[in-house]
């Protein structure tokens, strides 16, 4: 997560080849994979070098505007999007195709609006939601499942 001028952007290294190496080059800042040795790495082996790396692109982030930086990173196409507040994801055109929320009913109380499951496929249909449980309501069922009596 790189900090900008109005916000943050999650740049994240997989499935490319070599994401550091497309990050910095994205960025205008010298390509730390190869400085390192490390252009075939793994993302696994790449976050051990966080410590090195981070700072480095951090200080080339924070002068760009989430949408400059999301502009640079797309041209090199590492996966990229900007960290929005949760009113900015609701505002999305997506959150209306999707059906991104759902109202789950509360026992003894009006149906709670909630954020949905965002995947949906062509043969399962969508679960329903049962009720949200009142504070207790399953104790002797868990208590139950662990062998163990009221």
């Amino acid at each position: 997560m790189f900090p900008t001028t109005d916000g943050w952007v999650l740049a994240l290294g997989f499935f490319k080849e070599n994401p550091l190496g497309l990050m910095c080059e994205a960025l205008g800042v010298e390509d730390m994979s190869k400085k390192l040795g490390i252009e075939t790495a793994s993302v696994l082996e790449l976050a051990k070098h966080k410590s090195t790396v981070e700072p480095i692109l951090a200080a080339a982030c924070k002068n760009l505007s989430t949408d400059e930086l999301l502009s640079r990173l797309q041209a090199k196409d590492p996966l990229c999007a900007p960290i929005m507040s949760i009113a900015d994801a609701m505002s999305q055109p997506q959150k209306k195709e999707i059906n991104a929320l759902t109202d789950v009913p509360v026992n003894g109380q009006k149906s709670l609006r909630v954020v949905d499951s965002p995947l949906a496929f062509s043969r399962t249909p969508r679960r329903e939601h049962s009720p949200v449980p009142l504070l207790g309501e399953h104790t002797e069922e868990v208590l139950a499942r662990l062998g163990l009596d009221s």
